[in-house]
């Protein structure tokens, strides 16, 4: 039997704000100090405790509506 790699670990990775769940694609990353973000909302404006993902999909954190 011949195990195929997998490609979704290499082809996206969890964004570096500790406090996002979103995945970055490759390719699609918002780089700052070497590190790979969803978005410029979290590459600039999250800090280590509070988090401000625009994406929907960021659905472990609280939402305000």
């Amino acid at each position: 039997m011949t195990r195929q790699p997998s490609t979704s670990a290499a082809s996206s990775r969890k964004c570096a704000c500790p406090q996002c769940h979103c995945p970055v694609p490759a390719g699609k990353a918002v780089v700052r100090d070497g590190k790979a973000y969803c978005s410029t909302a979290c590459a600039y404006e999250c800090t280590e405790s509070t988090c401000v993902c625009v994406h929907d999909r960021c659905d472990d954190k609280p939402h305000a509506h």
